[in-house]
């Protein structure tokens, strides 16, 4: 989770650098722009110095009497080598930079240097003569038949002024299309610009207290829905065994090792101790087995026992593998009780309900990319363009509301602190508040901050959430001070009575029972021998030997990651039960329940194109470009460059 906040704050400050950068360029092209600054009453801008001053003089007249039939006239000269499609962009952002209007027709001209002069020249007209005077076919004509030829000849002034005339004689030879007045003065930023880019300013900015809540709302996590008010004790008095179920979605054998306890607990067992590390099953009283979904687990106990009523620890391992029955009375029992859905019957409607977050994850994605798609399509509309940089903005909100939701809702879908996924689709409505509450509790629980004085109810829960290394520091506390949880008391108090060697505390009977460690003596092998691996291989039970590498040479998983060698632990494990003790080195509680991968993470959660164009980007929706490239004594190609 570490490194999907990681890539998050990367992500999160290389788009805020991209919105305010792009917003500045924004507002610099919509205030300044990249070509000559604008001038009152001058339309004809030459920065190639191929026109001479009676020659500009001549054209401003020119366009002085274009302008007089209502349309706004700009000429635009400049040396680049360019492609027909280059200089189209060149002339659409040129009239959207000087807000023309619908009426505006530029004429822009990107000039090779060299002599005699070649380049292209294209003339972009607003949308109030696209259907009018001035189409498609009539500004290529005018090209062609006007303008073109005197270029070819070399003569720049003249045919811009054939332009410029021919231009007034079909406007004034059309009807009167309402617009009158025309002006050569360029027009500053519309205050609605103005506004949009303040406006785009301040939402850029206020990406960083957005970004801050969205990292501590998705660090954060969400509370439980329909769990328990305080987290720190059970929610209810749901039987551990149960709980695990419930939660695990399907029993295990650490269910019916809870279960035991229980029974150790109500005296119907003990667990008793057989020396300084192991412990065996005592059956005393069946009739304190009350509960039925008790009873098969007692059954297969006692097919297990010997002629004494002892279930010694490798019969219990062997018993271990006959369960299913108690794994299926476990299920049936959270059918009885109306948390998961009888057999055959499908989930009822809202048994899974989906997060908020998963909501507000799909809320943050889309939008972000509808946004970004309509902030690209704004940059080719003269009255949207300004609009860019709001909507590039909100865009980016939306991705970093997408990004935290999505960490915030692996935090509300894992189910204890090794799994993630959704809820069970099994469960009823009842069983999905009981869940989402017994999850709340496993949660803290691994945080190692539930309020709970029954030591033995509290090592139950522990076992079925698979939370025991994180009660360590509590059974370390309760062993010091000499306390003895519930399940093992009676048994401890029957080994002193048979004067069985103890170890100083309880928390070795705790690992041997809880791992399933078998006495390696019930095998053959001499207390504190270390075996011939392929010996040690041989003389177990054909059901417990591995299938391949013998056990003393298998490798466990690292703690973190990967396969280590294994660590010098008292006791080696097998792919399946049973652990077999094969030295006498001391028992490490904090060993034997090392974290999960992630409890660490965990811990500290607090071209433009063609020759005629009617793209609908100029100021009332559309243009029309004509035009073409020429070289003095070659060809003339009107469709482009």
């Amino acid at each position: 989770m570490r490194g999907i906040r990681s890539v998050a704050a990367v992500g999160y400050i290389v788009l805020l650098c991209m919105a305010v950068m792009g917003g500045a360029t924004r507002a610099a092209v919509l205030t300044s722009g990249s070509y000559a600054p604008p001038q009152v009453g001058i339309a004809i801008y030459d920065q190639t110095g191929q026109l001479t001053a009676a020659d500009l003089s001549s054209l401003e007249s020119h366009a002085a009497a274009l302008a007089k039939t209502g349309a706004n006239p700009l000429v635009y000269l400049q040396t680049r080598t360019a492609t027909h499609d280059q200089t189209v962009q060149d002339a659409k952002a040129l009239r959207r930079e000087r807000h023309l209007g619908a009426n505006g027709i530029v004429v822009f001209v990107d000039l090779k240097p060299q002599k005699p002069i070649a380049g292209t020249l294209v003339t972009d007209v607003g949308s109030q003569y696209i259907d009018g005077p001035l189409t498609t076919p009539v500004t290529q004509a005018i090209y062609e038949n006007d303008i073109l030829p005197q270029l070819k000849g070399g003569n720049l002034a003249q045919a811009l002024v054939n332009g410029l005339d021919a231009y007034r004689q079909r406007i004034v030879a059309a009807p009167a299309t309402g617009t009158a007045g025309g002006t050569n003065t360029p027009t500053k930023a519309a205050a609605g610009d103005v506004l949009a880019i303040f406006g785009g300013l301040l939402l850029a900015l206020g990406l960083i207290p957005w970004g801050l809540w969205l990292t501590r709302w998705a660090r954060r996590g969400a509370p439980a829905r329909g769990g328990a008010t305080d987290p720190t004790v059970p929610p209810d008095d749901l039987p551990p065994a149960l709980v695990g179920a419930l939660h695990r979605g399907r029993a295990t054998p650490k269910e019916a090792r809870a279960m035991i306890m229980d029974l150790a607990s109500r005296n119907a067992l003990t667990v008793e101790p057989t020396g300084p590390r192991y412990v065996q099953l005592q059956l005393r009283d069946d009739t304190l087995v009350r509960d039925a979904w008790l009873v098969p687990l007692w059954d297969s106990l006692t097919t297990a026992a010997d002629s004494d009523r002892v279930v010694n620890s490798l019969a219990l391992s062997e018993a271990e593998k006959g369960w299913d029955p108690v794994y299926d009375i476990l299920d049936a029992e959270l059918r009885g009780r109306g948390l998961v859905a009888p057999l055959g019957q499908p989930p009822r409607p809202g048994a899974t309900p989906q997060p908020p977050e998963a909501r507000w994850r799909l809320i943050g994605f889309l939008g972000a990319a509808a946004l970004f798609i309509t902030s690209c399509v704004s940059l080719g509309s003269a009255t949207a363009n300004s609009l860019w940089l709001p909507l590039i903005a909100l865009s980016i909100a939306g991705l970093m509301l997408g990004i935290a939701a999505s960490v915030r809702l692996g935090r509300v879908q894992r189910t204890g602190r090794r799994r993630k996924g959704p809820l069970p689709a099994q469960l009823t409505d009842a069983g999905v508040a009981a869940y989402l509450a017994w999850d709340a509790f496993a949660d803290t629980l691994m945080r190692g901050r539930v309020q709970l004085t029954d030591l033995s109810l509290l090592m139950q829960y522990a076992l079925v959430l698979d939370a025991e290394f994180a009660i360590n520091d509590e059974l370390t506390e309760a062993a010091a001070a000499g306390d003895t949880p519930a399940w093992l008391t009676q048994g401890i108090a029957q080994a002193q009575q048979r004067g069985v060697a103890l170890a100083p505390d309880f928390t070795p009977y705790w690992i041997a029972f809880a791992k399933g460690v078998v006495d390696p003596s019930l095998l053959g092998i001499p207390a504190g021998q270390q075996p011939d691996p392929a010996t040690m291989a041989k003389g177990l039970p054909p059901s417990l030997r591995p299938a391949s590498q013998p056990l003393a040479g298998r490798q466990r998983p690292s703690r973190w990651s990967g396969v280590g060698p294994a660590p010098a632990y008292p006791y080696l494990s097998a792919p399946s039960p049973p652990i077999i003790i094969v030295n006498d080195n001391d028992w490490l509680l904090g060993s034997a329940f090392a974290p999960p991968v992630d409890w660490d993470d965990r811990r500290d959660a607090g071209d433009w194109s063609g020759n005629d164009d009617h793209s609908s980007n100029n100021d009332s929706g559309g243009s029309n470009d004509a035009g073409g490239s020429w070289d003095s004594g070659g060809s003339n190609d009107s469709g482009g460059s």
